[in-house]
């Protein structure tokens, strides 16, 4: 069964997050999202 995950939030604590999930070999980097803000004009 594949896994996707999505992570709401690429700051400091999202990005630990999913370096967290690459090292301990949890997950592939292919099968992470990871948004970030875009600020309005």
């Amino acid at each position: 069964m594949k896994k996707t995950i999505a992570i709401i939030g690429g700051g400091n604590l999202g990005t630990a997050i999913a370096e967290g999930l690459l090292v301990s070999g949890f997950s592939k980097a292919a099968d992470i999202t990871i948004t970030k803000e875009i600020p309005a004009h």
